[in-house]
């Protein structure tokens, strides 16, 4: 046994000898009360599930060698594990070889009981460690869970204990979750050096052992935690963050109170195959861009207007839902695409349709800052964008013809208030009622905005308002859940994933969900729409500013020039949106929440942020704002923490700036082995399996040379409008 100290408290580390000649694993076994210490999950057609209430944890520490050093002579980088360690009901196990686990988990089985009585490990991002243990742990193959090949949530072993994803489930870092949710131990990152080289036989230092000491306790204090806050244990077996919403919301909506109501909107709102298929056409996410008149310059005093809880805001305010099945309806008279009867129609019924267009481009009788349509979303293209036509994704001059699947309010405020073009016929088109989302979804909703809104700052409320706060984020993903998954299935002899060819049609799987299944509750068009009225109110905002004053946007937010200007102009605005929510007493659901310091706080306003003194943009997801003495970046893959250190200031966000290896990015290479490597060193033998190499890498800040082209082009028409600091 080994011993190390956190906070005055002493840890004490076993090992595999002290399982074995010591009493430690019966010890803690009688220190359990079956009664109290034990869950049951509850099953009507098959037999009931115990379960250990403790949220065990299990994580390991890996060494990367690159290739062609060291005992590496391959032409890939390898990773293999080095330490093990465990968290049985708040004692720590450590282990340095695979043969020790194994010998560790029969110990366990039979002296927890575990055939009857399950013991859960939480792992935090169990893909990765999967990767390492797959080949050699007795995995019972029938019980793994993955949404994709890559990405593991779940699985048991032979012994009936179960692996659980709890990166999955809480959709927190551990060293937030540790923060937010630990009531003792949270995780140490500044104790670990990660770049020394350590195996199996490496003796390993107090603050190794400490740091990997404390996150596997860390994690399962910091889940008891979340567990409380969100009301519920192992045995409910909430996979993913989003399953903790779903859960919550479908409670309400399933209620003896709404069940009735609820299924019969569902079967009345069901997609067929070809209405999903547009649906997939459709599916875009929030709209992110900066305005190419100020890519790479240096801009002060910019405003940052805000939307509260624009996606909630729109799922209880909204009354644009398609409410009722899609009935087909041409608008094409005589060849020719009727807008007229199209925008008419739009003012009463939800349209889908899919459009070709021929020649579209920005129009030439104003400037458009942040062009709407994207390249990416038009799912057939005969031609290409000009030599200027192209801004980094979005389409500003098309030559040949696009085929783009257009939601009415998307096509009529942004589509073609931005774009002309030389012809357009509009075919798959489909309308159906529109109308507010059912009355139960909203409450439920609205119970969480409100919840969040009133426990911030609350002290000893901090559970319940991280539960909220988790629950109003969640909710958007919850209704943008696809229906239809790709199958995949483990291939027992290669413990690799594999397509499932024997899996269920698109139409059975749909028929399954909207008219099989006991439990569903939601309509997938419904988060497609949010998604759209999003970037339809995003559009209304951007819409607010002088086009030259609009520099970036970000799915709900926009960065601007002369916030003074628009100070009348977004209080003005805000007084049309709350004027704008009306519906009748029956459907009516509160559109605020009031603060513990009395404040209303109305959702779907336009809330202003703190203007950057300094800004700098090079494109979607790549700029960095100055507020004061804080300075921060905000670049696609690039650690915000450390990487706003290493930049240390807006003068170097500009093209050619290196990232080094420090700044903490890095690449995974999966290795996926047919056969055990034996890896000989001076104080010994271990043996490599699959494995995940991590290895440092860089970034480069840069650009495009067709987007650096197209931005010189235009700040050089434009040069005059320029506000520089």
């Amino acid at each position: 046994m080994k011993e190390v100290k956190y906070k005055g408290v002493d840890i004490n580390i076993y090992d595999i000898e002290d399982c074995k000649n010591s009493s430690i694993l019966v010890d803690i076994y009688s220190s359990i009360d079956l009664e109290k210490d034990i869950v049951v999950q509850k099953h009507r057609r098959y037999d009931d599930e115990y379960f250990y209430k403790y949220p065990c944890s299990f994580d390991t520490e890996t060494t990367t060698v690159l290739e062609h050093t060291a005992w590496n002579i391959s032409d890939e980088p390898v990773g293999f594990t080095y330490l093990y360690q465990f968290n049985l009901f708040g004692s720590v196990f450590m282990f340095r070889q695979e043969t020790e686990v194994m010998q560790f988990l029969e110990m366990v089985s039979k002296i927890f009981v575990t055939s009857k009585y399950c013991i859960v490990w939480y792992v935090h991002n169990l893909s990765y460690e999967w990767q390492f243990i797959k080949d050699w742990l007795n995995i019972n193959i029938d019980s793994v869970f993955a949404t994709e090949k890559r990405k593991i949530v779940s699985f048991k072993t032979e012994y009936n204990m179960a692996f659980r994803c709890s990166y999955r489930l809480t959709n927190m870092n551990l060293e937030k979750l540790t923060q937010d949710y630990s009531k003792f131990y949270v995780k140490e990152k500044e104790i670990m050096d990660y770049d020394l080289y350590r195996d199996p036989f490496t003796e390993l230092d107090d603050n190794t052992l400490l740091y990997s000491a404390l996150d596997v306790l860390g994690l399962s204090d910091a889940l008891q935690g979340f567990m409380q806050a969100n009301s519920f244990t192992v045995k409910d077996n909430r996979p993913t963050s989003t399953s903790i919403v779903r859960h919550a919301v479908r409670e309400v909506m399933l209620s003896k109170k709404y069940r009735q109501q609820t299924k019969d909107v569902i079967r009345r709102t069901a997609l067929d195959e070809n209405l999903y298929k547009i649906m997939l056409d459709l599916k875009a996410g929030g709209n992110t861009h900066a305005n190419r008149e100020y890519v790479g310059l240096k801009l002060g005093n910019l405003g940052h207007g805000d939307f509260t809880s624009s996606y909630p805001y729109q799922m209880i305010c909204s009354n644009a839902y398609p409410m009722f099945k899609f009935k087909e309806h041409s608008f094409m008279k005589d060849n020719v695409f009727d807008y007229a009867e199209y925008y008419s129609l739009s003012k009463k019924y939800c349209i889908i349709a899919r459009f070709e267009i021929l020649n579209p481009r920005l129009r030439k009788d104003k400037y458009v800052p942040i062009p709407y349509l994207s390249l990416s979303r038009c799912f057939s293209q005969s031609g290409a964008c000009t030599q200027l036509g192209y801004d980094n994704g979005r389409i500003i001059n098309f030559k040949g013809s696009i085929k783009v699947a257009f939601y009415d309010l998307e096509f009529i405020h942004c589509f073609m208030e931005q774009y002309e073009f030389d012809g357009i016929s509009c075919y798959d088109s489909y309308i159906a009622y529109k109308g507010f989302l059912p009355t139960s979804l909203r409450q439920a909703v609205f119970s969480y905005y409100e919840k969040k809104t009133e426990l911030k700052g609350v002290v000893g409320a901090e559970y319940e308002y991280m539960k909220s706060k988790n629950c109003v984020n969640g909710i958007f993903g919850m209704c943008y859940t696809d229906p239809i998954r790709e199958v995949i299935q483990l291939n027992p002899e290669t413990m690799l994933f594999e397509d499932d060819t024997s899996a269920l049609s698109i139409q059975e799987q749909l028929d399954d969900y909207y008219y099989s299944k006991r439990t569903t509750f939601l309509a997938y068009q419904w988060g497609s729409y949010t998604a759209m009225l999003g970037r339809v109110a995003l559009q209304s905002m951007i819409d607010l500013f002088d086009p030259h004053d609009v520099v970036y946007c970000d799915t709900d937010s926009c960065f601007f020039l002369h916030p003074e200007k628009y100070v009348e102009v977004i209080a003005n605005y805000n007084k049309k949106l709350l004027a704008r929510y009306k519906c009748n007493t029956a459907e009516y659901v509160k559109n605020y929440a009031t603060t513990k310091k009395g404040i209303d706080k109305y959702l779907g306003v336009i809330d202003m942020e703190d203007n950057a003194d300094i800004f700098v943009t090079l494109g979607a997801k790549k700029y960095c704002q100055q507020i004061k003495d804080s300075f921060e970046i905000t670049i696609a893959g690039v650690p915000k923490k450390t990487g706003s250190k290493i930049m240390a200031n807006p003068d170097n966000f500009k093209c050619g700036f290196l990232f080094d290896e420090e700044c903490g990015k890095k690449r995974l290479i999966y290795n996926d082995s047919e056969s055990v490597q034996r890896v000989t060193v001076p104080q010994g033998t271990f043996n490599i399996y699959s494995n995940v190499a991590m290895v440092k890498t860089t970034y480069k800040l840069d650009i495009t040379d067709k987007f650096e082209a197209l931005v010189k082009y235009t700040q050089d028409i434009y040069e005059n409008s320029f506000y520089f600091k």
